[in-house]
């Protein structure tokens, strides 16, 4: 990687933050006073996730459309608040961002998330102000491991494949963006991630 160039892809859940979708599922049963396997069936079956992290349909579209079993009695804003308070800070993460910016290295967020929990995040977690720029499945209107959104990353991030290094919190993205000669590790632990940065000469 030449030393103007080089650029580094974060995944947001299970990389920067922590992501509980146990923690999320137990809040929305609590929330509408049903069994946490009633959430988790009901939201197998509305497939919300992918309209929503793709930007196809608002937050408060995807309220009114969800069955109201899992809608709750307690109105829109309590809801939400069920929904996206799942994150945990990962600590080590922000003194390695950190870093990476002293060493002139453009960080970006590359997440399949949806605007709600991104709303919640970046208002919450200062990690997330550490980045040069956000690259969000629901706003590019597509989710890894699509090779359309990694290209678009690279665009965003003005940068080219061969300068860019990409950080999964997914092994099956991992492996499909190697497969598309992406060099990109899935997140494991800090001092792994600090081992494979060095390797490529990101860190000293």
């Amino acid at each position: 990687m030449t030393e103007k160039e080089r650029t580094v892809f974060f995944d947001i859940k299970n990389v920067i933050l922590n992501f509980n979708i146990k923690k999320m599922n137990q809040q929305i049963a609590e929330f509408c006073q049903i069994s946490e396997s009633e959430v988790e069936d009901i939201l197998q079956k509305t497939k919300w996730t992918e309209q929503y992290e793709k930007g196809e349909i608002d937050t408060r579209t995807l309220f009114h459309r969800l069955p109201s079993e899992i809608q709750g009695s307690k109105g829109f804003s309590a809801w939400a608040e069920a929904v996206s308070n799942v994150f945990q800070p990962n600590d080590s993460m922000s003194e390695l961002l950190k870093e990476l910016k002293k060493n002139n290295i453009k960080i970006f967020i590359l997440s399949n998330i949806c605007e709600l929990h991104f709303s919640y995040a970046y208002t919450h977690f200062p990690a997330l102000h550490l980045f040069d720029g956000h690259i969000l499945s629901y706003v590019a209107g597509l989710k890894k491991p699509d090779y359309n959104l990694y290209d678009y990353a690279l665009q965003k991030a003005s940068t080219e494949k061969k300068c860019s290094f990409f950080i999964e919190g997914v092994e099956e993205y991992a492996q499909k963006a190697r497969l598309l000669d992406f060099d990109c590790e899935s997140y494991l632990h800090i001092d792994l991630l600090r081992s494979q940065l060095k390797k490529r000469e990101l860190l000293t």
